[in-house]
């Protein structure tokens, strides 16, 4: 026999032990845990988490969870705001104190709202969404989307020490742990804080098509929140807004909900009359929106001063019909 033959047999010998081998090494084992949804297995067994329970990797968590910082009452900080100066909340003493603590920290940490996984992070979309759009696409933002948007009036003041409190990435993710922004005005001239807040850039996160929504977790003390759907960082034009209620501890408004909140504004115009027309809509990728503005309003008309403390926003997208 030459010596590759022997080699051969010496292989075929092997593979067939092998096969046998490892054939009877699986006989041996359990069989597979099955587990019914929403149920799942960890470290072998079922492990349940039930509503309003649901699971954050393998943690069966509150989603989303409670705040980090208790919260108490923000009216008497806007209440007391100067009503003849612009300014940030965080000139004032104690400013951010209702949802900052007291005193209150607003310093970003780098390890600040870095969790790796966090409430709808992975894409899923909060009950609230699912039960007003079940066919929507929840779009999750990282930090690279948010920014600090100030209209660029001659004398606005661009300096955000003292109207953002914590990181604007803590917006981002659905933690308990929110930036919080904060501006008074006085709706004249030259307009040092008028119109400024938080912005949402959309561009590459939208479809072709679709109808746009927001899923906001927030708190503080304003008439409302409105968010701005534009093309046109200049607001020459908009494609529409959203009046958000924010009063108090965290409340998480649907825009649009079942009661839609949508409304096309005109700028030179008085402020609209509800029942408010549908949420922004496009079928052309041209024609997606690529901007939201965050901005505050006393009574639904102008941007005007108040508190606001973001847990998370979640734009989602339902198909068009």
């Amino acid at each position: 026999m030459t010596a590759i033959r022997h080699l051969q047999l010496l292989l075929a010998v092997a593979a067939t032990v092998g096969v046998l081998g490892v054939g009877a090494c699986l006989d041996a084992l359990p069989p597979a845990v099955v587990c019914e949804a929403p149920s799942r297995v960890i470290d072998g067994v079922c492990v349940a988490c039930a509503a309003p329970l649901v699971f954050v990797g393998d943690d069966c968590v509150e989603c989303p969870p409670p705040a980090q910082v208790p919260n108490r009452s923000c009216f008497d900080t806007v209440n007391n705001l100067p009503q003849d100066a612009d300014g940030c909340i965080g000139e004032i003493a104690d400013g951010f104190g209702c949802v900052a603590g007291d005193p209150p920290d607003c310093a970003c940490d780098p390890d600040d709202c870095t969790e790796t996984l966090s409430c709808f992070g992975d894409g899923s979309c909060p009950p609230d969404v699912v039960a007003s759009a079940p066919n929507a696409t929840c779009l999750p933002l990282t930090e690279s989307e948010w920014s600090y948007f100030a209209y660029p009036f001659a004398d606005a003041n661009h300096d955000t020490t003292d109207c953002v409190c914590n990181c604007i990435r803590c917006a981002a993710q659905c933690d308990g742990k929110g930036t919080a922004f904060g501006v008074f005005e006085d709706g004249a001239p030259p307009y040092t804080r008028y119109l400024q807040g938080p912005a949402i850039d959309l561009r590459g996160l939208l479809p072709a098509s679709g109808k746009l929504g927001f899923y906001v977790r927030a708190r503080g003390w304003a008439g409302s929140m409105v968010a701005i759907v534009t093309h046109d960082l200049a607001l020459g034009t908009f494609d529409t807004a959203y009046y958000l209620p924010v009063l108090n501890d965290f409340s998480e408004p649907i825009a649009y909900g079942p009661t839609d909140e949508g409304a096309v504004i005109d700028p030179d115009g008085p402020a609209p009359e509800p029942p408010y027309p549908a949420p922004y809509a496009w079928t052309r990728s041209e024609d997606a929106p690529t901007h939201v503005i965050l901005a505050l309003t006393p009574n639904a008309e102008f941007p005007s001063s108040g508190l606001v403390d973001i847990d998370c926003i979640i734009p989602f997208v339902e198909p068009l019909e």
